[in-house]
């Protein structure tokens, strides 16, 4: 029911794009078909995004279910991290099959730049789906001063969402704005990958975005460790 309803939503997306099309040749350097194949690889890596994880640890916080992972002997973040792992490459492999039936298989979408671009946005990929555990554990640690944290992750994921590229992509966005965002860490979620997809990189540019985002994946679990250790001596257990 979930892909039923998310194709749903892509093709109106679909529609309102040959709309705007049709007064225009290109946007941005993007043809029709290349913007709807770059929203095509956006709804892939979509399920890279971790949002889930702030309302495990919401949950487990109000509820004190927290404290059987606290007391085991192995680090309480990992529980957290492997959940998501589990729960996003199930997620991925029912819309792998579908999204590539509709690239090789119709007229609408197009196929990577070369295999190299392919590879390259795997990896980067998968530097995304890291830097977005960490960010929303980092979120979900939230929870450990104030229980209630739906409203607040509800803002913070529009505004990521907005600025990694979900919504349009980055190249839309006037040149000063884009040029900032390009080098913050919410390009890595979908933008990075889908324009890498679509050859909209250099090698050496994208040689500088793995070095940047890889950075920003390390700088992020940092200083999430330093917000959970802070956390855990701050947690009251308020049920359970």
């Amino acid at each position: 029911m979930q892909l039923l309803m998310r194709a749903l939503g892509f093709f109106i997306v679909i529609y309102l794009w040959r709309a705007v099309y049709a007064q225009s040749g290109d946007i941005a350097g993007f043809t029709y078909k290349e913007l709807l194949t770059y929203f095509l690889v956006v709804e892939v890596f979509r399920h890279f995004m971790s949002h889930e994880t702030f309302q495990d640890i919401q949950e487990d916080v109000r509820e004190g279910r927290i404290a059987s992972w606290l007391v085991l002997p192995l680090d309480s973040l990992y529980v957290y991290f492997s959940t998501n792992l589990s729960r996003n490459i199930v997620a991925l492999l029912f819309y792998i099959v579908p999204v590539t039936i509709l690239i090789v298989g119709t007229d609408y979408f197009v196929g990577p730049a070369n295999v190299w671009y392919f590879l390259l946005m795997v990896g980067m990929g998968i530097i995304g789906l890291f830097t977005s555990m960490f960010l929303y554990t980092l979120f979900g640690s939230i929870s450990f001063w104030t229980v209630e944290t739906g409203s607040i992750i509800w803002a913070i994921n529009f505004i990521i969402s907005f600025f990694a590229g979900k919504m349009i992509p980055i190249q839309f966005l006037p040149e000063v704005v884009g040029r900032i965002i390009n080098y913050s860490p919410l390009v890595v979620f979908f933008n990075l990958p889908a324009s890498i997809y679509l050859g909209k990189y250099s090698y050496a540019e994208i040689g500088i975005q793995f070095a940047v985002q890889a950075g920003w994946m390390v700088v992020i679990y940092f200083i999430l460790r330093w917000v959970w250790m802070k956390g855990l001596k701050k947690l009251e257990l308020v049920g359970g």
